[in-house]
């Protein structure tokens, strides 16, 4: 049966294989080449500015929130949107910083500076109120997302 195909596949002009099986072979590794390199990119790498968004629950008009990121490389944060952002690393806490973030409409956006923007932190609200002021329960529901 593999003659067969051999022969089929030679008549159709030997693209895939010589009578040797050279060409299959050369094809089947560099797709395996190909896959393989394909699996281990992670994304660009290297210093640079990663996009931040907290994302209330629906029911919240949040207004500020502080946002613990833990992570290392992380080097400050800038504001992003109608947003403004304040940020510090937590004091005793090694790769710990904490941001304050308020809007007074629109998204709760900012964005952190880091050494390598392969490595992204990983971002919790300890801390929310609304547009009033008023302390908002259900910290768990609020999602921080990175975008690169």
């Amino acid at each position: 049966m593999m003659n067969a195909l051999r022969m089929a596949l030679s008549r159709a002009g030997g693209i895939l294989l010589d009578p040797a099986g050279r060409r299959l072979r050369t094809l089947a590794l560099i797709l395996v080449s190909g896959m393989a390199a394909a699996c281990g990119d992670s994304g660009p790498s290297g210093p640079g500015l990663v996009d931040v968004r907290v994302v209330p629950p629906p029911s919240a008009d949040a207004g500020a929130v502080v946002v613990e990121l833990a992570g290392e490389g992380i080097e400050g944060f800038e504001a992003a949107g109608g947003a403004r952002v304040f940020g510090a690393p937590r004091p005793g806490v090694e790769n710990v910083h904490r941001a304050v973030v308020t809007v007074d409409q629109g998204e709760l956006v900012f964005r952190v500076r880091l050494t390598d923007i392969a490595r992204l932190p990983q971002g919790v609200v300890i801390q929310a109120v609304d547009r009033q002021n008023r302390t908002l329960p259900g910290l768990t529901a609020f999602e921080v997302r990175f975008s690169r």
